[in-house]
């Protein structure tokens, strides 16, 4: 009997890319509505926020205030302001508009979905002397949203220059790791809960895969399949 062979092509198919950009969205989504409802209706503290809050404060230094500090800039929504505006505009002389106009699109969405998220859950942040200088709530961590669908979304773009693709995916994980550590550091500043941190990560990442998917789909199709099904 003949085993047939097993087609990897299905793997790069715009349709297949589409669906699984959807489900990883729909995944990280599912995700970040699990803990909002225990933060958002439940008006939850989770065990784990009020331990790991107590343990930054208990163990914070100086050095370690003045670096992680220096690092929670990299995620401040000017400075990432500034960074999106010079990469569109350099994508949109290079003539790639799609990339440029999903930069900025999942930027805004990403943005708008946490100032909107902060205003309704109305969570307070831990009891800090940084916590007094933020104007926000506290719930999703802005910081770690922003960071993780900019530099993720410009790791990918910079992988697909990189032929090698242990290259790319050291460069992707670069993105992620950077995003990761300016949500450490909002952590160990302790100017957000820990449940905080992870809505904002599962949040963004919720876009960045939906953004992701759209443009591997476009880009291979040449506009969107007409069926995903």
């Amino acid at each position: 009997m003949k085993i047939p062979r097993f087609n990897l092509e299905l793997f790069h198919t715009p349709r297949f890319i589409l669906m699984f950009g959807i489900f990883a969205a729909y995944f990280f989504g599912w995700m970040f509505s699990e803990i909002a409802e225990k933060i958002w209706i439940e008006k939850e503290i989770f065990p784990f926020d009020q331990a790991t809050s107590a343990w930054m404060m208990n163990g914070q230094h100086q050095l370690g205030r003045q670096m992680f500090s220096a690092l929670t800039m990299l995620g401040s929504f000017k400075w990432l302001s500034t960074i999106l505006l010079v990469v569109s505009g350099f994508l949109f002389y290079q003539k790639k508009r799609l990339e440029s106009l999903l930069l900025l699109g999942g930027f805004a969405l990403t943005s708008a979905s946490v100032m909107l998220i902060k205003l309704l859950s109305g969570r307070i942040r831990p009891s800090s002397n940084l916590s007094l200088l933020e104007n926000t709530m506290s719930f999703p961590s802005g910081h770690m949203a922003h960071s993780l669908f900019v530099y993720g979304f410009l790791a990918y773009l910079l992988s697909r220059f990189v032929k090698r693709k242990i290259y790319s995916l050291w460069i992707m994980l670069f993105g992620i790791g950077l995003a990761g550590m300016i949500g450490l550091s909002r952590l160990y500043l302790n100017v957000h809960w820990l449940s905080d941190i992870l809505g904002g990560f599962t949040l963004a990442a919720a876009y960045l895969c939906l953004c992701i998917g759209l443009l591997e789909s476009i880009q291979r199709n040449g506009s969107l399949p007409n069926k995903i099904i």
